[in-house]
């Protein structure tokens, strides 16, 4: 049993890749469209074009928040907005999901929160759940990290150095 187990646990590993290459070149498109207008929309703060985006059983998680029906989330972006968002992100994976009725996709994100001069740079991940319905897709789940700068264990921010160290 556990051979058999072992060698389906391969052929899985194996397999991933090419389900990889099922992505069409049109779906692709329709993806980084949909990530471009979820960022312009959460950039304006405008909720009811982000909602327009989203499958009505929705899951969104950000650092600091969690939304599960449409108003939650358009209460979210409003507060997003009012932090003065600025932000740019790009689809760098796409892969598909349950025979192809849906597509998980990753978009690291840069951008600028002009109302917090502490932490005003900010970078992180888009990893977005796309279910089909119909002939278009729709935004199933998203979950928004930040990454955080780096810090020693006193909790000291370390200085970003391009250079390498000399000795």
């Amino acid at each position: 049993m556990r051979l058999i187990t072992s060698i389906a646990f391969t052929a899985l590993a194996f397999a991933a890749p090419a389900h990889a290459q099922q992505i069409d070149q049109q779906t692709r498109q329709q993806v980084g469209s949909i990530v471009v207008q979820f960022v312009d929309a959460l950039n304006k703060g405008d909720g009811q074009a982000i909602a327009a985006q989203f499958s009505h059983n929705l899951i969104v998680i950000g650092p600091r928040s969690k939304a599960t029906t449409i108003a939650q989330l358009q209460d979210v972006i409003k507060a997003v907005h009012q932090q003065g968002l600025a932000i740019t992100a790009t689809v760098d994976d796409i892969e598909p999901l349950f025979g192809g009725q849906g597509i998980v996709a990753t978009a690291p994100y840069k951008g600028i929160a002009f109302n917090r001069p502490v932490r005003s740079q900010i970078e992180g991940n888009f990893l977005l759940v796309l279910e089909r319905v119909g002939d278009s897709w729709k935004i199933r789940a998203v979950v928004a990290t930040r990454s955080l700068p780096a810090t020693k264990g006193n909790g000291v921010q370390l200085a970003q150095n391009s250079e390498p160290n000399e000795r």
